[in-house]
């Protein structure tokens, strides 16, 4: 009995392989009503052995990473295709009940609409003419800020299927804290005494409403009733302005920013948006993510993360929502992805990822910072002077397409079926190709140049 089950999985995968060589996909339904004809009964079995090993075979990741480290070209790559996995139900890519709802979060210092570039995860609503046959598409809404809605709806428009929407917030989703933070008032900085008047009103109120919803109206109307001399007027109304800049006061959105089983782009690129507000509204918007819809299975993204989470205060309570998020993350039913192309930000990120995925890169900074917190085996003489760099040479030596996997509490089968310990070790991973149009790819590979020292 077992030689003959052992002869039905030979049976498969040759068949697999077949199909696979002549068409470059696997057709998972074909291959298992040719085998069920032949075997009735097995149905469970053959189904196994036909997507685990299509599966294998076409190098797609089924699994959510909540970091990644490291520049290439396949870097962005992988990114994206986390995030269709995760969003497209096709069974070569694993098993998906239910397509997560994800939110992506996109910041790029603006400089000129020449030089903007959208952000990549937006090319996933393109998804590629062989599988759009299939019935296949991936919901995409950007939202962007008001002050610069033209400008990226126009930059979007260019990708099919894609939805820009300004990003407002409703009176009802501000707190005490969040309000004063969008009014540019610092822990540190000198209050002025008509800021101080301000607080006074927020505290009273908060004494009022007994831990109810924040009414921005009223706030405002007691604001008006302030005993301010005509020196202090203008100022305040300055910081009104600003915090009225990023508030729905006219009720045109209806308030639900997420598309359920889509992604949903976050992107703050704009001139007159810097790091600390947008760290401001990464928080905001993640907590009306978790929030909103609670039967829903969710993804965060946090894309190209180097670039606004730095050692600015603000980045720093962005980081702390995140190791919240990443504790908490069983309870919230949320997973989390980190992408990054410095991995020196935020060690204690990397030490509560689950799995880390690290493309080909060459800085001995880089990897000295990683092995304090992945369990990289280096095969020198721990007793030598000589640095270890043996896992950097490895990093190193990743071509195109090539990424390592450290994940100690991934469950992995061999061809045999056996079990692989990868508690202590990583393992080399092929990124697939993407089932939706590419917007990261390479166009022009510039010519390593060697250094000349005088």
């Amino acid at each position: 009995m077992s030689k003959k089950k052992s002869t039905l999985k030979a049976d498969i995968r040759q068949a697999v392989r077949d199909m696979y060589s002549k068409t470059g996909q696997v057709d998972n339904e074909a291959i298992k009503s040719r085998f069920l004809a032949k075997h009735p009964g097995q149905e469970s079995r053959i189904n196994s052995v036909v997507v685990d090993y299509a599966f294998s075979l076409q190098q797609r990741s089924g699994k959510d990473v909540e970091t990644k480290s490291g520049p290439s070209k396949t870097y962005c790559k992988q990114n994206e295709n986390t995030a269709d996995n995760c969003s497209l139900p096709l069974p070569t890519l694993g098993a998906l009940k239910q397509p997560l709802s994800t939110l992506v979060l996109n910041f790029n210092e603006y400089s000129s609409n020449v030089g903007a570039q959208p952000c990549e995860a937006a090319f996933l609503s393109s998804v590629l003419p062989e599988w759009s046959k299939q019935g296949l598409f991936i919901r995409v809404r950007v939202l962007v800020p008001p002050s610069n809605f033209y400008n990226l709806k126009k930059m979007y428009s260019q990708i099919p299927n894609v939805e820009v929407q300004p990003f407002r917030l409703k009176p009802h989703h501000l707190n005490i804290s969040t309000l004063l933070s969008l009014m540019c008032v610092g822990n540190g900085d000198q209050m002025p005494l008509y800021m101080s008047q301000v607080i006074r009103v927020l505290r009273e109120m908060a004494i009022e409403n007994k831990g109810g919803t924040f009414d921005y109206l009223d706030f405002r109307k007691r604001l008006e009733d302030l005993n301010l001399n005509r020196m202090q007027t203008p100022f305040l109304h300055q910081r009104l302005d600003l915090l009225d800049s990023y508030l729905d006061l006219q009720g045109e959105h209806n308030g639900d920013y997420f598309i359920d089983g889509g992604i949903t782009i976050l992107d703050l690129s704009c001139p007159f948006m810097d790091q600390a507000t947008t760290c401001l509204l990464f928080r905001i918007t993640i907590e009306l993510f978790l929030h909103a819809h609670s039967s829903r299975g969710k993804m965060i993204v946090a894309d190209e993360a180097h670039k606004y989470m730095s050692e600015t205060p603000a980045a720093k309570d962005l980081t702390e929502t995140f190791l919240n998020i990443i504790r908490q993350q069983r309870h919230l039913g949320v997973r989390t992805v980190i992408s990054t192309q410095e991995p020196t930000i935020s060690p204690r990120l990397i030490d509560l990822c689950s799995m880390t995925i690290i493309h080909r890169f060459t800085s001995p900074e880089w990897y000295r910072t990683i092995r304090k917190h992945i369990t990289i085996r280096d095969q020198s003489n721990n007793n030598s002077s000589e640095e270890c760099l043996d896992g950097l040479r490895e990093i190193a030596c990743l071509r195109t397409g090539e990424a390592l996997v450290f994940a100690p509490s991934a469950y992995l089968l061999d061809e045999n079926n056996s079990v692989i310990n990868a508690t202590h070790k990583g393992f080399k991973m092929a990124i697939r190709k993407r089932i939706t149009w590419d917007g990261g790819r390479t166009i022009f590979e510039p010519t390593e140049l060697p250094m000349i020292l005088d």
